[in-house]
């Protein structure tokens, strides 16, 4: 199950930008609030939380995880355990200008989860947050190495879809 909880529109783009790439780190916690509403609309449950993961030259430049601060809200929101799990193990291309079958390639292998967290997922409903959701070939890249680890199930919340998704 992936959830998405608005339109990736202009104002979203801008909100998200703003935190991203404006060093706006504070919004987190809004937009962890509205990832938070959203599940307890769905009625939805998990164990642990899980973010995607940047590479690390993108960390050094960019400071922080985006993803990573959202998590760690939406952990206080919720109760439910946030762990740095994954790890990306290489720079991938920006993937907001390539296709389904592009990104999919180039998301191939990127991840893994890092030792001493194994153990943790292991029979775990596992929640991945991401800020933006396209085609989804992030999420079920890192579900399934999640999976693969032990995980009993594997569930996704994202702040917007792309607008090629309805």
């Amino acid at each position: 199950m992936a959830l998405c909880c608005a339109e990736y529109t202009d104002e979203m783009h801008r909100l998200i930008y703003s935190l991203k790439y404006g060093g706006r780190t504070y919004m987190a916690g809004s937009l962890a609030g509205i990832m938070a509403d959203k599940l307890e609309y769905e009625g939805a449950t998990c164990d642990i939380i899980v973010s995607v993961p940047l590479s690390k030259s993108r960390l050094r430049r960019r400071g922080f995880n985006q993803a990573g601060l959202i998590a760690e809200e939406l952990s206080k929101l919720t109760g439910w355990k946030h762990i740095d799990a994954a790890q990306r193990l290489r720079d991938t291309r920006f993937l907001s200008g390539l296709s389904r079958h592009e990104r999919r390639s180039e998301l191939l292998g990127v991840f893994r989860i890092k030792d001493e967290y194994k153990e943790q997922i292991e029979g775990k409903k596992i929640l991945i947050v991401d800020d933006i959701f396209t085609t989804g070939a992030t999420m079920s890249e890192l579900a399934s190495i999640l999976k693969q680890e032990g995980a009993a199930r594997v569930y996704a919340i994202c702040l917007a879809t792309g607008r090629n998704i309805y």
